[in-house]
């Protein structure tokens, strides 16, 4: 497989043990297919 791909990472954010927390979306664009280790992503 060649080229690159864009990802939107869900990240869960929290500032401490009291904070109710939520998923933050980061786009990640023009990753190249070869670099991606897909254990990583499970």
């Amino acid at each position: 497989m060649e080229g690159n791909m864009n990802l939107t990472l869900k990240v869960w954010r929290q500032k401490n043990q009291k904070d109710t927390g939520k998923f933050v979306p980061y786009s990640v664009k023009g990753i190249s297919v070869q670099s991606i280790n897909t254990h990583q992503l499970t």
